[in-house]
């Protein structure tokens, strides 16, 4: 059980629509810090106002993962011995740039199947831009504050697209309706 401090509380819905399909994101408050996340959803009546989801680049997840291959791409840039070694600049790249894409790619599909496989692509590729960072951080490549900037974020997008793929596999087992 998690403690007073720890609690969550609801501060605000913003939702979104995806092929016919409300998604809610969440913004929570942990211990006076304001910072988005997707934790919970909850399937409870549809907003009255939605916003229509016809590209990708609208989707928040890829927004947000958009943000990390920025983040990473400057964090390489202010280092020269970062931008020395070759194999981890171009793995830790190739794994933010894999998290953006697959959002986008899964979105193309048009199949709620298909996205959340491209989703859970992009969530591990999170994990390994986290991963490699901390590869980064033992060579002194970057600062701890650098580090603890981008690791978050990527634990945005991960979370980010948890939620989407919560959202999207119920709406997969929920029973059709007749017409």
């Amino acid at each position: 059980m998690q403690s007073a401090k720890r609690r969550k509380k609801l501060k605000q819905f913003t939702f979104v629509e995806h092929e016919n399909l409300i998604l809610p994101l969440l913004y929570v408050e942990f211990s006076r810090k304001f910072e988005p996340a997707v934790a919970y959803l909850s399937l409870r009546s549809p907003p009255k106002q939605s916003m229509k989801i016809t590209r990708f680049e609208d989707i928040k997840a890829w927004q947000e993962a958009r943000k990390l291959v920025n983040m990473v791409y400057a964090v390489i840039n202010k280092s020269l011995k970062f931008r020395k070694d070759f194999r981890l600049v171009n793995q830790i790249q190739d794994a933010a740039v894999s998290s953006m894409s697959n959002i986008a790619e899964g979105f193309a599909r048009r199949s709620n199947k298909e996205f959340i496989q491209f989703l859970f692509v992009s969530k591990s590729s999170a994990a390994e831009v986290q991963s490699q960072l901390y590869v980064a951080l033992d060579q002194e490549y970057i600062t701890q504050e650098d580090f603890q900037k981008i690791y978050n974020q990527a634990e945005i997008v991960s979370k980010m697209n948890s939620a989407f793929i919560k959202y999207l596999q119920l709406q997969l087992n929920k029973p059709k309706q007749p017409k």
